[in-house]
């Protein structure tokens, strides 16, 4: 006869078992309802990283065939200017389809494709920046002053800065040259002048003469960085809108105006000399330009 410990533990056994074999088909259909979900959840990460590989791929094509349509489109500027007619020749000569707005031009990749005049004019400010260290009179400038060393900050230090200056920012306003004809710069700073180009003009202004000053040797993180950019800035806008009206031999003037801002810059007295020594005379003219242009 068994004990009621014995019995009780057999009862406890009994009813495990049984609980078991009631769970069992329970238990193993939602092991099977789980399992599909972790595969469902497999299966959107893996369709969520295919749509950003494809949404990737989408924008380096749009990003190539942009780039292709303003390369196309540089040259046609000379003849029709910053304008919609340019972009869409551009892209009738490469075969891009292309919708032509009453503005610009869909390259018809994704959205947000369609290129502005504007963004020609930026995509050129930009290109011109990249292209500056490869310049000749550039590369020359900076093979003789890896052989002079850069002096430190001693007068002589800061001449050869100031020399190289000079170099790297005519360098950068003579690619420009190709655009003064017809008055087609002029075009260019009136379009990015404007309120809703203004932010991204300005932006390019100091990366352009943030790339003068790096091209030129300067690798200063102090608040020298700064300083010095800014203040090269106005000088260096003011010398692109003399430059619009220069029609002096090799635009000696523009180039003797350019120095007297530079020199000015690193406190040297010289540019004014320059200017009241010079025949024809450039600095009461440029303040002439000066007051044409509303400034004072």
């Amino acid at each position: 006869m068994m004990t009621l410990v014995a019995r009780n533990a057999a009862r406890t056994a009994l009813r495990r078992a049984l609980s078991s074999a009631s769970a069992g088909p329970a238990a193993s259909f939602a092991t099977s309802e789980r399992a599909p979900r972790r595969d469902d959840e497999g299966g959107q990460e893996q369709r969520q990283q295919e749509g950003e590989e494809q949404q990737q791929q989408e924008e380096e094509k749009e990003v190539e065939v942009t780039r292709r349509l303003f390369e196309a489109a540089l040259p046609h500027v000379r003849d029709l200017g910053w304008s919609r007619e340019a972009l869409e020749a551009a892209a009738t000569a490469l075969g891009v389809p292309e919708t032509a707005g009453e503005e610009g031009v869909d390259v018809g990749v994704g959205v947000g494709s369609r290129r502005l005049p504007i963004d020609l004019v930026h995509y050129f400010i930009r290109r011109s920046n990249a292209e500056l260290a490869r310049d000749p009179d550039v590369v020359a400038m900076l093979t003789r002053g890896a052989e002079q060393g850069d002096g430190g900050d001693s007068v002589h230090g800061q001449a050869l800065v100031a020399n190289r200056v000079k170099t790297v920012a005519r360098a950068r306003l003579n690619m420009l040259a190709p655009y003064l004809e017809e008055g087609h710069w002029l075009q260019a700073m009136a379009m990015g002048a404007l309120p809703d180009h203004a932010e991204g003009t300005g932006r390019l202004a100091l990366e352009t003469v943030d790339e003068i000053w790096h091209v030129a040797g300067d690798r200063s993180v102090d608040a020298k960085w700064y300083t010095r950019r800014l203040g090269l800035l106005p000088g260096y806008c003011a010398t692109e809108l003399f430059m619009l009206t220069d029609e002096s031999p090799d635009r000696e003037e523009t180039w003797h105006f350019l120095e007297w801002h530079v020199d000015a810059l690193f406190g040297n007295g010289s540019g004014t000399t320059a200017a009241a020594a010079h025949p024809n005379g450039w600095w009461p003219r440029a303040s002439g330009a000066a007051a044409g242009w509303g400034v004072d």
